[in-house]
């Protein structure tokens, strides 16, 4: 895959990713103004620290991203899992209830 359509699917996840903590994220330019407006690139804020999402929030975007990949792509379930894993990893918000399993 080509690094165009893997920056398109990494774009339309955290989109998705954003809509799901009720943030207006239709296309990855409103993720660009949302970080703009709330200071990430002037004071290093960690952007995925200013929303908070549940585990089970955090779950049931995995089942999504795993189902939205194996569409989207040719890849292997292993592969599928190992991105998804590695984005959630790198990207995702805070989960507010960590603890309380």
């Amino acid at each position: 895959m080509n690094s165009k359509k893997y920056q398109k699917l990494f774009e339309e996840c955290i989109c998705e990713m954003g809509r799901r903590v009720e943030l207006p994220w239709g296309v990855f330019d409103d993720v660009e103004d949302w970080l703009e407006e709330n200071d990430c690139y002037g004071n290093n804020k960690p952007w995925y620290h200013l929303c908070t999402w549940t585990k089970q929030d955090e779950d049931d975007f995995r089942i999504w991203m795993f189902n939205f990949l194996k569409k989207k792509t040719r890849w292997s379930a292993n592969k599928i899992n190992l991105e998804v894993g590695t984005f959630i990893l790198q990207y995702s918000w805070k989960v507010s209830d960590w603890n309380n399993e």
